[in-house]
């Protein structure tokens, strides 16, 4: 009885230290398994970012900055730091250039431990305002078409801004062939890099109170609107004559006579006007 239970006693203190030993070799390969690195594409400390409609990467963060590329959705990219206010992030040039580039958190989906990224400060704002159009565009002494045309802005051809109309639909650049003189352009077309909101607002200068008439061709000038009436003169082309009155159908147009006193009547086919040719009174044709 006494064996027994010595037998009883050594069989447990066996089946004790079993235990013992299976927990400790299972909580070590616990601890190696934790502690091996992870995979590859499953780093934790990796920010990435993607976007859900394709957005602008710019040279800094905000639309003063230029653009660089798209980063188009289904393109996954790194982030590499964020700004302050985390509304922009510093990523890897989606393109896949060496370099970075800004963009909007707006429509993005950062992944990973985006509060270690380090806070990246803006760029220096650019200072240069420049503009080029999507239409070839007419540029006049002043904002609007009761100015005269003094060349006109081609596609492709990037011009400096120098300041704004009140109303930001007009902006007064750099004379884009080089001439050492400025000129207005309709904002329409125009699409704008840089600060053009900090530009200066300037005045337009005085709208023409004078309308001037050119022909492309010789012209008969008569004694009123139609073939109907008496030719008095001819208008050639190269001669500028003031425009007096309109017709109602702003077809023929009163000028002085370009070659005496008096007044008559030009087709305005051929005619090319200057100055506020709406604001001219209406004339009614002579009856006799």
């Amino acid at each position: 009885m006494r064996i027994w239970k010595r037998f009883c006693l050594k069989l447990g203190l066996l089946a004790l230290l079993i235990v013992i030993i299976v927990g400790f070799f299972t909580f070590g390969l616990t601890r190696a398994v934790s502690a091996m690195p992870a995979t590859e594409g499953d780093d934790p400390t990796e920010v990435a970012l993607q976007v859900r409609v394709p957005t602008n990467c710019r040279t800094g963060p905000g639309k003063p900055y230029d653009i660089v590329t798209v980063l188009h959705t289904g393109k996954t990219v790194n982030v590499l730091a964020r700004h302050k206010t985390e509304d922009f992030w510093l990523i890897e040039n989606p393109s896949g250039c060496d370099t970075t580039c800004w963009v909007w958190g707006y429509y993005a989906a950062v992944t990973g431990p985006k509060d270690s990224l380090q806070i990246e400060e803006a760029p220096p704002l650019p200072t240069e305002v420049t503009l080029n159009v999507s239409v070839p565009t007419n540029c006049r002494v002043g904002p609007g078409k009761a100015y005269d045309i003094a060349c006109v802005l081609h596609t492709g051809k990037t011009v400096n801004v120098l300041a704004k109309h009140e109303t930001e639909d007009f902006w007064l650049i750099d004379h884009p062939d080089g001439c050492d003189t400025t000129c207005w352009v309709w904002g329409y077309h125009a699409t704008l890099t840089g600060p053009a909101s900090c530009l200066p607002i300037e005045e337009p200068p005085p709208t023409p109170t004078e309308v001037n008439l050119q022909v492309s061709v010789p012209t008969n000038c008569r004694v009123g609107p139609g073939k109907d009436y008496d030719i008095i003169s001819v208008l050639h082309t190269g001669k500028t004559v003031n425009v007096i009155a309109r017709h109602k159908t702003a077809d023929f147009w009163v000028v002085e006579n370009p070659e005496g006193s008096g007044s008559c009547w030009v087709w305005g086919k051929y005619a090319t006007l200057t100055g506020p040719g709406s604001c001219l009174p209406i004339e009614e044709p002579p009856t006799d």
